[in-house]
């Protein structure tokens, strides 16, 4: 797997709901938002801001999972707070592991 990290300048919170707004606006289904900071707070521990967003289109993405189950993996991405800033991360496999 390669994995990317890139900022925004918003809050985890803000970033999330902007993220959906765009992948609703563009007909794509949000399929689960998870919460790990607040799912830790309701079990009495603490983390830092964090939330995993799992999305995509049935239309298409049916097609790349008959033809390789791993592709499910590669729509979600993680937000979590940093510096002040909300990073992410997504995970894709790389061409050499698409060819395995």
């Amino acid at each position: 797997m390669v994995f990317k990290t890139v900022e925004s300048p918003y809050s985890v919170d803000t970033t999330m709901g902007r993220l959906i707004d765009a992948l609703f606006q563009r007909g794509i289904t949000v399929f689960a938002r998870i919460d790990h900071a607040s799912n830790a707070r309701l079990a009495g521990l603490e983390l830092a801001e964090e939330q995993v967003l799992i999305f995509g289109d049935p239309r298409s993405g049916t097609v790349l999972m008959q033809a390789d189950p791993r592709s499910a993996s590669s729509c979600r991405c993680a937000w979590w707070s940093g510096s002040g800033t909300a990073r992410r991360t997504s995970a894709t496999r790389s061409p050499r592991a698409s060819a395995t």
